[in-house]
């Protein structure tokens, strides 16, 4: 198990150094009018932080009503390190 984590790992790296893995989570019920501020914000952070981290953006969405999965679903068709999960 420790050889192949390690060996992907490097396979993602620079120079040999281990590029970091980010999950970020972020739980979601009806916020349509600011979910795509949230992952714009988000996205801005990690691209100036390229270099040192790989990441996904995961929504998990608690049964919004008001538009958030089709706006998350949106999002996730552009963009593929945004997933989103329906609670």
């Amino acid at each position: 198990w420790r050889e192949r984590t390690r060996a992907r790992a490097l396979a993602g790296s620079r120079h040999g150094a281990a590029v970091r893995t980010l999950s970020i989570v972020t739980p979601c019920f009806n916020e349509a009018g600011g979910i795509a501020e949230c992952y714009e914000a988000v996205r801005r952070v990690m691209e100036a932080e390229q270099g040192a981290y790989a990441y996904e953006h995961v929504f998990i969405d608690n049964d919004s009503q008001d538009g958030t999965v089709a706006i998350l679903r949106g999002i996730a068709a552009q963009a593929g390190r945004v997933k989103v999960i329906l609670n």
